[in-house]
């Protein structure tokens, strides 16, 4: 706690997580939302596109998929507006 308001965080891959309320919240119910709000960003950007390999001999058009196994600040940044929606999904009329 700090002054008024109730901050809980994690840290993972380089990116630092905040998540502040009120004086009034509570704290476990804070970080249980701040590692839903994780998870679910994991599992949405463990697939990412990707360019095929030069090798490859495809001829269409469409990306391979990628697994990734970390979210780190590069894949948020590329997926910024998948991060977004995940937070207003998690948080509407919240």
């Amino acid at each position: 706690m700090l002054e008024s308001i109730v901050a809980v965080y994690r840290s993972t891959e380089g990116v630092t997580y905040y998540l502040v309320g009120g004086m009034d919240e509570n704290e476990l119910l804070l970080a249980s939302v701040l590692s839903a709000f994780m998870e679910s960003l994991s599992t949405l950007l463990r697939y990412v596109k990707g360019l095929p390999s030069s090798n490859s001999t495809r001829t269409d058009t469409y990306h391979d998929m990628i697994y990734r196994n970390k979210v780190d600040k590069r894949s948020l940044l590329e997926n910024w507006e998948t991060l977004l929606l995940t937070l207003d999904e998690m948080l509407d009329e919240g």
